[in-house]
């Protein structure tokens, strides 16, 4: 075999001390997600490369860096769903949180609100019962202001009957005088008598009587005319 048929080897070779270094760099960063590691290692489909990585590596294995790429990329796409999920969570979680918020803040306004409606209604209620005594009071004034008045009524009452039974005492004594002959002096004495009673004194006692002689002389100078 001639130097021809020989296989061309690649132009630019990757040494295998690099691909060594690239291998413990990932295996490293991989190690260093426990929680990545342990998610792909309770699938079976990833049971083999999981474990792989315990596994020594021959040098120069191209296809074992690849299987460790895709490794550490699953890994990365489950811990972005992670995170994805944690995000969604905690949004849920700020939402929830802001609802009870609002409703917090709605309970302590109602609550405020009630206790400013049951001081209202306190003092409503003090309003009513200061009412109430004073119209209870009122109501006794009334009351006794009523035995008064009637009181009164009865006491004018009776003293309008006195007066109605002196005033036909006096009128039945000016009636029975008017047939007396010696009418001046009884009504001179009646009238002195009941002064009290029809306010006169006597000078209007002396007109009265000289009224009477006017009309007893015309009386008479009448009766003697006729006669």
């Amino acid at each position: 075999m001639n130097a021809s048929t020989q296989p061309a080897h690649s132009s630019t070779p990757t040494p295998p001390d690099i691909l060594n270094r690239m291998l413990q760099h990932l295996r490293v960063q991989h190690r260093g997600n426990p929680e990545a590691h342990r998610q792909l290692k309770q699938g079976p489909a990833n049971t083999s490369i999981a474990t792989s990585h315990s596994a020594p590596t021959p040098t120069g294995c191209v296809d074992e860096l690849k299987k460790e790429l895709q490794t550490l990329s699953k890994e990365n796409q489950v811990v972005k769903a992670n995170l994805l999920a944690k995000d969604d969570e905690l949004a849920q979680s700020r939402k929830e949180h802001l609802e009870l918020k609002i409703q917090f803040e709605t309970l302590k306004a109602e609550t405020q609100k009630d206790k400013e409606q049951l001081i209202l209604y306190n003092e409503y209620f003090e309003s009513t019962e200061k009412t109430i005594a004073r119209l209870n009071k009122e109501k006794q004034d009334f009351v006794l202001l009523g035995d008064q008045q009637k009181g009164l009524l009865d006491k004018a009452t009776k003293e309008a009957e006195r007066m109605r039974q002196k005033h036909d005492h006096f009128l039945a004594l000016l009636a029975a005088l008017c047939y007396n002959e010696n009418r001046r002096t009884l009504l001179r004495s009646t009238f002195l008598s009941m002064n009290v009673l029809v306010g006169l004194d006597e000078d209007h006692l002396d007109q009265l009587f000289q009224f009477i002689n006017l009309e007893d002389n015309g009386t008479s100078n009448a009766a003697s005319t006729t006669s």
